[in-house]
């Protein structure tokens, strides 16, 4: 599942690792000032961007790390674990601003909706290489990405959340462009006359 390849080193561009890091180190020098005086309670707002730079790039790591070719067999157990997040919300989640977005875990706020982009662009791409088809899909193979996708776009609509609804229609959207659609379904061809 996890394996290292000596040639994400060897081809890994160094100079934007650079530039990423001086970025954080600025970042967190202006928390720092802003924040200056530090106050007896709580911890100060720089060191907790230091603990999300710091999880950030052990997600890096293991993105790197990771073997895609295992999403196929993970893509659908994730999609019904970010389904059952996003009822949860729905059900239970912390209200603020008017929407029921989030899942409190203590330490920072869950938003399984942002979880869902991912997940969507996963799931689709794993469904579209296993129904690979030369010719483009037929309306009969789009019903199981309509509905992959129409599922999480009505629990995040509920929210309210319009704007990461829309997303999930343009990662649809784009994702079908790219896997080719034709106009009949498979099978029919075209009456000449």
């Amino acid at each position: 599942m996890l394996r290292i390849d000596r040639r994400y080193f060897q081809n890994f561009d160094w100079g934007l690792l650079l530039l990423l890091l001086v970025v954080c180190a600025m970042a967190l020098a202006n928390l720092y000032s802003a924040s200056y005086p530090p106050s007896s309670h709580g911890i100060p707002p720089y060191m907790k961007q230091c603990y999300l730079f710091l999880m950030g790039g052990m997600g890096i790591l293991f993105i790197l790390c990771f073997d895609y070719k295992e999403l196929l067999f993970w893509n659908y157990p994730f999609y019904c674990l970010i389904i059952l997040l996003l009822v949860f919300v729905l059900v239970a989640g912390n209200t603020a601003g008017g929407a029921q977005r989030w899942i409190n875990l203590g330490l920072f706020k869950l938003q399984p909706s942002e979880l869902a982009k991912l997940m969507l662009v996963v799931t689709l791409a794993s469904y579209y290489s296993r129904k690979e088809d030369e010719k483009g899909y037929g309306v009969r193979e789009m019903v199981t990405p309509v509905f992959l996708t129409l599922f999480p776009f009505l629990l995040i609509l509920t929210r309210p959340d319009l704007g990461t609804a829309l997303l999930l229609v343009i990662i649809f959207a784009s994702m079908t462009g790219f896997a080719k659609v034709r106009g009949q379904p498979s099978g029919v061809s075209p009456d000449l006359g």
